[in-house]
């Protein structure tokens, strides 16, 4: 495989070596690449969680309630009370 960087990844690469940390480009990349994944698990965890917390939220709220558009861009703006359709 045959990746090209523009010079200030290279230069960061090469700073990351020189500081000792690390003992090759490939080592920095492959370390970059593991944060990466870490970090993309993380935010779907953390989707996962909102998304369940919201669910809970709902069902907590009561019985549904149909909502007629117009009212429900008023309560959003201005706090005004949702009517039933």
């Amino acid at each position: 495989m045959t990746i090209t960087l523009s010079p200030d990844l290279v230069a960061i690469i090469e700073a990351k070596v020189a500081s000792g940390r690390f003992p090759s480009a490939d080592a920095v990349l492959r370390e970059a690449l593991h944060q990466l994944e870490v970090a993309e698990a993380s935010l779907a965890d953390d989707d996962e969680a909102w998304l369940k917390q919201a669910y809970e939220v709902a069902l907590a709220s009561g019985e549904p309630v149909e909502v007629d558009l117009g009212n429900l861009r008023d309560h959003v703006l201005n706090g005004a009370t949702l009517r039933p359709r």
